[in-house]
């Protein structure tokens, strides 16, 4: 028997229904902040992700499927969303028609070990805006960010933030952090000896070396930062003051992508049921990823979610079993009625569903239990010859015989 491959997952039945809430609850809500869909291509070229992402992060050095394909180019399954996005706004001339915001929504994947929650192929929900370059709007992406989680009853929630200024800024600051690591840096793990030389910054980010004094009291990047960058940094804190959202300053938060700068942040939760990760979503600026990909610099911010994290924490009895407004059983062989019944049903946005003409009531009320039909339609001789239905309401256990077209007329206020 052929198998899926090690690290990517079917979802289906029970986790197929929480993915499916969770992308149309976040893009209803991205909706109403005034973004639209855009869709990319799984399959980038190599270099898209070189150099957006980095070739010194662990990302491009060691998890990414890319291969030559039959026209000898390098292509690579995308690891992540943002780079495609930028690639789509410059190549589509997206950037004459400014401000503009999307969402998105599709499979990433890196080769890394699959656990609880994070697999090789892996969803991502993620908003990206360009031409926006004021504090306030940091802060809107944020509250985004935060009210989608809100809307799945996620709690214990808080915003992680830090800022990482401009490329100047982390120059000096790079200069400081290699001098006061370099006594210390044989201690650390092999990963991070090789960070020393490639990326110091990410070594902050270690969770083997977290507690190391020498990370421990590494220098502060805000102390480095130019005023511009600072004040921008201090006015974002301030706004989420305004609007009591509970924020921490983390002076070790880089993030895994070489692209940012400026305001960057997590959000966690202490729920337990996503083990280790506690991180939900994670995003911040990058208004040079544009530049860098061959474009002229752009104010830009955006976020992304892993879904499969999120489906976590979901209870699992909400989506345990999908609900059928409407099923019907039809012990007669006329399939004209069935018809016009199933399509005034559909036509008012409800789900219906029905059993095969002819079977008995006892194989029927079983179907309609495993679909979890809230209302049961019975169709038998006699309904037929006086044009009425028998509907029986599974949740409040009655049973009542209608007109036919009184219950067309009623079944637009059943919604």
């Amino acid at each position: 028997m052929i198998q899926k491959l090690r690290g990517m997952v079917d979802l289906y039945g029970k986790d197929g229904r929480k993915y499916e809430y969770i992308v149309d609850r976040f893009s209803s809500i991205a909706k109403n902040f005034g973004f639209e869909y855009i869709k990319t291509p799984v399959l980038e070229e190599t270099v898209l992700f070189n150099r957006s992402i980095g070739n010194d992060t662990d990302i491009v050095s060691k998890e990414m499927y890319s291969f030559q394909d039959r026209g000898e180019r390098n292509i690579t399954l995308r690891p992540e969303g943002t780079a495609s996005v930028v690639r789509s706004l410059l190549e589509n001339k997206l950037y004459a028609n400014l401000p503009q915001k999307f969402f998105y929504h599709g499979s990433m994947f890196r080769y890394e070990r699959p656990q609880k929650g994070r697999q090789r192929e892996f969803n991502q929900f993620g908003v990206e805006t360009f031409g926006y370059n004021r504090p306030i709007h940091d802060v809107e992406i944020i509250l985004l960010a935060y009210k989608m989680l809100e809307s799945l009853g996620i709690k214990n929630l808080l915003v992680n933030i830090n800022s990482l200024g401009t490329i100047e800024d982390r120059k000096l600051y790079l200069n400081e952090l290699k001098k006061h690591l370099a006594p210390q840096i044989h201690h650390y793990c092999e990963d991070c000896q090789k960070r020393f030389q490639t990326n110091p910054l990410r070594i902050l980010d270690c969770k083997m070396d977290a507690y190391k004094e020498a990370t421990l009291t590494a220098p502060i990047l805000l102390d480095y930062l130019n005023e511009v960058s600072k004040h921008n940094f201090y006015e974002v804190l301030n706004t989420l003051n305004e609007l009591k959202i509970s924020y921490s300053v983390d002076n070790k938060l880089v993030r895994g992508l070489d692209y940012y700068c400026d305001t960057i942040f997590e959000i966690t939760s202490a729920d337990e049921r996503i083990g280790a990760q506690s991180t939900l979503v994670g995003g911040g600026r990058y208004n040079k990823l544009s530049e860098i990909l061959g474009g002229k610099p752009l104010p830009s911010i955006g976020f992304a979610f892993g879904i499969e994290r999120l489906m976590l924490l979901l209870d699992d009895e909400k989506f345990e079993f999908k609900t059928l407004d409407y099923f019907i059983i039809n012990l007669t062989s006329n399939s004209s009625i069935l018809f016009d019944i199933l399509t005034k049903i559909r036509e008012n946005n409800l789900s219906c569903d029905f059993n095969s003409n002819g079977e008995n009531l006892k194989n029927g009320f079983r179907l309609a239990e495993k679909f979890n039909a809230r209302n049961i339609i019975l169709i038998g001789d006699q309904e037929l010859k006086n044009k009425t239905l028998t509907i029986k309401n599974v949740e409040q256990k009655t049973q009542k015989e209608i007109n036919i077209n009184d219950f067309y007329k009623g079944i637009k206020n059943d919604k």
